[in-house]
């Protein structure tokens, strides 16, 4: 997938990329809650773009899972820290479930 991508395109996506774990961040750190319809957009939409620039396969997230768990600078850095993380996925879940009612 990553090879693929032309560089322009892969570029406008690492800043919405950065832009929405900014956004993502803000929120988090306003206490808005993982059921707010903002927050679960931005989650979804950062998920689009995770899928568009590697493996949509459950090896590979568990593979990047583990490796930010255990070199949390590393994943600090790139802007995403566990706390984000979870907050992000948990976004993901709410979204699954209110799709299911």
């Amino acid at each position: 997938h990553y090879y693929s991508i032309d560089e322009n395109t892969l570029r406008n996506e690492e800043e919405e990329f950065k832009s929405i774990l900014n956004e993502l961040r803000i929120k988090k750190e306003s206490g808005i809650s993982t059921s707010n319809i903002e927050v679960k957009n931005f989650a979804r939409r950062w998920k689009e773009i995770i899928n568009s620039i590697s493996p949509n396969d459950n090896e590979f997230q568990n593979n990047a899972e583990r490796y930010y768990a255990e070199n949390p600078d590393t994943a600090t850095r790139v802007g995403i820290d566990p706390t984000l993380y979870k907050y992000i996925q948990d976004a993901l879940i709410n979204n699954l479930y209110s799709r299911n009612l």
